[in-house]
């Protein structure tokens, strides 16, 4: 089985992953996908606290997509996976 990072990779998401001032923990995969001139940026974040776990997705520079696919769906729970937030 992939890794979360691995299979965020395989969807062309870039990984990010930095401790702030106000969390533990925050890891960003960035995609950013270029339509003729305009660059579309996604990022999907999860802001990991010390009791909880915030997820965020958003897209810059454009439209905005409310969907998020299957595969970027398999890819948020293999993370939170990782987060040991469910059993094997």
């Amino acid at each position: 089985m992939k890794t979360a990072k691995e299979m965020f990779e395989s969807l062309g998401f870039k990984y990010k992953k930095k401790n702030g001032k106000y969390y533990t923990e925050y890891i960003t995969y960035t995609h950013k996908l270029k339509v003729y001139d305009d660059v579309y940026e996604t990022y999907i974040e999860f802001e990991i606290f010390p009791n909880k776990t915030i997820v965020y997705r958003h897209t810059v520079n454009g439209e905005k997509r409310d969907h998020i696919g299957e595969s970027e769906i398999e890819a948020m729970y293999q993370q939170c996976k990782e987060f040991g937030w469910y059993d094997e």
